[in-house]
């Protein structure tokens, strides 16, 4: 039983203890604590259309911890002080302790959401707690909230942050059709300081083993390689070096001629444009989204260092590109790495621009170190604190993109209006993030108060340089503003067409008249009768003509959406014709790498046995008797070169075999790739004419009955006005000879 005691009591430790951060997490974790310029926060400004229920708020957040347990985790310390903190659950979690909730003064509004998250991103959090917190913030106008979501760097990148809001969000109002329940909440012990230490001495030990092994294996492919194919191999070596080389190299100073001082605080703004519009501007332009982004940055600093009469040729640009599909483990809780390059602002054109990002970008996606990310974080460990703050802060502008969910979502019955993500400039003079949903492209800007004292000016430059690319309207720095500026307008256009001048009453004295007057008068309220008549006949004839009308316009209308209907058609049949010959032409690509692997196997296996056999003719030779002959060594040497050929003829037809095989299967995707396309053409080419022809004929047909209903309705027109016109003058007769009668018995 002791044994079985001692077993139980070791493993309750060892889950206690948790796991030590590593790679980006420990690097993020250790610099910003070192120095509070570079301090690593996160924090997601969501803006609701109304304050939603408590209760069940505190209840999303409760769920969201239990899918996503770091969210329970509090960063452990050994006694030295010389390790990464470890993460394991806090025994005693309180999700009250991470929730809170404010209201804005009477009067708020979107520079106190602001504010209110500069101090949640400048203050730093309690060791002894998970590492984030979140506010809810009532009674900005219109009956808006703010949701401020704030996260330590070390346990969560961009992306990730875009993750946990999945699980936080839900797709109704009413809440998330058959959502799954989320599981139990995890349990921590507590543990003591030595216990802590003695798992980091273990683990440290443990890397450091790793690493020379990683580093034996190495030198093992090196020196194989070398034997085998000493060219590739040393040439494989130098570019991975020079690859390291860039990832880490240091730079001296910043660019900017401007952006040169540097402090312990920075200010937030916000502004946002839509995103179908950056799409549209990059598919125009033969570029990505993310090429626009970078470009409209750099072309907004631009107009900034031309304000200060500062142009400067280039900007240092710091990048973070995504390796959470890339990522070997997937275990670290930052899959990225940063890329830093420079990218030209002043004295260039905008083609120029969009070209040098992209260009850059995919330069460094395809750095053969890329995949190094965390080794390379883990050994930064070893460099002081105050050198990696010094080469963070030589970089300009951080400029980050990040896909959020393309649908509406909704928070304990409240609809999410827009969300800003506001990252603490860490080193840099600027951050740049941008965040996307539900069709809106939305911007958080951070900046350094030292580097950028005039903020106001800095966002007008950056707002231009968007709408100088994208070439389309960028939203105001108040978003709450903009709401209630466009509800305001709504209701005031309301009432507008709601209200009407009071009844006009006609007011007039009745004054008697002879009898004979009275009959003519009579006669004369008849004539205006049969002519008010005519007249309502008239305006029916023309309402009928404004039914035509709305007819045919309903008509051209319908057309428009079959034409709609057809592109949209159309333009998913291309897509999918181009979905599948991406996917054919993936497959041949994987099958060229999998024969060439094979080949590479197969002389790997070859080459050792053709090593084994060479080792067995050595000790044999060595074995033998000097004056005698050595038939074992000659025979062990013959089956040696022997194997040795076949081996070569093996891999050699092995080879053949598989560049055929690559080849048929890359001729085949290219002849289906082909074929698809050729559908698609003729897809395209169908649905055009027949939407042509379905357009033409509702033009005609409309233009037909319209012009029917009009000779129709003139005729009835002009008809109604004759006879009128004849009555009228016939009552004018009658009237003039009775009264000429009245006037000769008058006299």
């Amino acid at each position: 039983m002791t044994e079985l005691g001692d077993a139980v009591r070791e493993l309750t430790e060892m889950r206690a203890v948790g796991e030590q951060m590593s790679g980006f997490d420990a690097a993020a974790w250790r610099t910003a604590v070192g120095d509070r310029a570079v301090r690593n926060v996160i924090i997601g400004v969501v803006l609701l259309d109304s304050a939603p229920n408590w209760e069940k708020f505190k209840a999303r957040y409760e769920r969201l911890t239990r899918l996503v347990p770091v969210l329970r985790e509090r960063p452990l310390f050994g006694a030295m002080g010389f390790s990464s903190p470890r993460m394991a659950v806090d025994p005693d979690f309180d999700i009250n302790l991470h929730l809170h909730r404010s209201r804005v003064p009477e009067g708020g509004s979107w520079n106190d959401v602001l504010e209110e998250a500069r101090r949640m991103s400048l203050m730093d959090f309690d060791h002894d707690r998970p590492l984030w917190e979140a506010q809810l913030m009532e009674g900005l106008p219109g009956g808006r909230a703010a949701l401020l979501f704030k996260l330590h760097h070390s346990i969560a990148d961009g992306q990730a942050t875009v993750m946990m809001g999945a699980n936080l969000f839900e797709l109704t109002p009413e809440g998330n059709p058959d959502e799954p329940e989320a599981p139990p909440a995890p349990s921590g012990e507590p543990v003591s300081v030595m216990a802590v230490s003695g798992a980091n001495i273990k683990d440290n030990v443990e890397r450091y083993i790793s690493m020379a092994g990683s580093g034996a294996r190495i030198l093992g492919h090196l020196v194989k390689g070398t034997l085998r194919r000493p060219v590739e191999t040393w040439a494989d070596a130098f570019d991975m070096a020079a690859s390291l080389g860039r990832f880490t190299a240091p730079h001296e100073s910043e660019l900017s001629p401007v952006l040169t001082e540097r402090s312990t605080t920075y200010s937030f703004a916000t502004f946002d444009l839509p995103f179908e519009e950056m799409r549209a501007a990059a598919k125009k332009r033969g570029f990505t989204v993310n090429d626009i982004f970078l470009a409209s940055a750099a072309t907004g600093m631009a107009k900034y260092h031309e304000r200060h009469g500062r142009p400067t040729r280039r900007l240092r640009f710091n990048v973070p590109i995504s390796l959470r599909n890339t990522s070997k483990d997937g275990s670290a809780s930052n899959a990225v790495t940063i890329a830093r390059f420079p990218l030209p602002v002043n004295g260039v054109d905008m083609q120029e621009r969009l070209q040098s990002a992209h260009d850059q970008v995919k330069r460094w996606r395809d750095e053969p170190a890329l995949y190094l990310a965390n080794p390379v974080a883990d050994v930064s460990w070893v460099v002081p604190v105050p050198v990696l703050a010094s080469a963070m802060k030589t970089s300009d502008i951080t400029a980050s993109n990040v896909p959020g969910p393309p649908f509406p979502v909704y928070v304990a019955g409240s609809r999410v209006v827009g969300t800003w993500p506001l990252v603490a400039t860490i080193g840099a003079a600027i951050n740049l993030t941008l965040v996307t949903y539900d069709g809106t492209a939305f911007l958080g800007l951070s900046v350094d108060d030292a580097a950028v004292p005039d903020l106001d000016d800095l966002v007008a430059d950056l707002r231009a340089g968007f709408e100088e690319v994208v070439d389309g309207y960028v939203g105001p720095s108040d978003p709450v503003a903009e709401l209630n500026q466009k509800r305001d307008s709504h209701a005031h256009g309301v009432r507008k067409t709601g209200s009407g001048p009071a009844d006009e009453r006609v007011g007039g004295a009745n004054v008697k008249k002879p009898t004979a007057k009275k009959a003519t008068a009579k006669k004369a309220s008849a004539a205006k009768k049969s002519t008010a008549k005519k007249a309502t006949a008239a305006k029916k004839a023309t309402a009928a003509k404004k039914s035509t009308a709305k007819k045919a316009t309903a008509a051209k209308k319908s057309a428009s959406k079959q034409t709609a209907a057809a592109k949209v058609a159309t333009s998913e049949g291309v897509q999918s014709a181009k979905t599948a010959a991406d996917d054919l032409t993936t497959a041949a690509t994987e099958s060229a790498r999998a024969a060439v692997d094979a080949v590479s196997d197969t002389l790997a296996e070859a080459g050792a046995v053709a090593e084994s056999l060479l080792s067995q003719a050595v000790d044999a030779t060595e074995q033998q008797e000097a004056p005698k002959p050595a038939p074992a060594a000659e025979s062990a040497t013959e089956k040696a070169a022997t194997a040795t050929q076949a081996a070569s003829e093996a891999a050699t037809a092995v080879k053949q075999s598989t560049t055929k095989k690559a080849a048929a299967t890359k001729k085949s995707a290219t002849k289906k790739a082909s074929t698809a396309r050729k559908t698609a053409t003729q897809q395209v080419s169908a649905a055009k004419k027949a939407t042509t022809k379905a357009a033409t004929a509702a033009k005609k047909a409309a233009t037909d009955s319209a012009s029917t209903v009009k000779k129709t309705t003139s005729k009835k027109a002009s008809a109604a006005k004759k006879t009128t016109s004849k009555k009228a003058s016939a009552a004018k007769k009658t009237t003039t000879k009775k009264t000429a009668a009245k006037k000769s018995t008058s006299r």
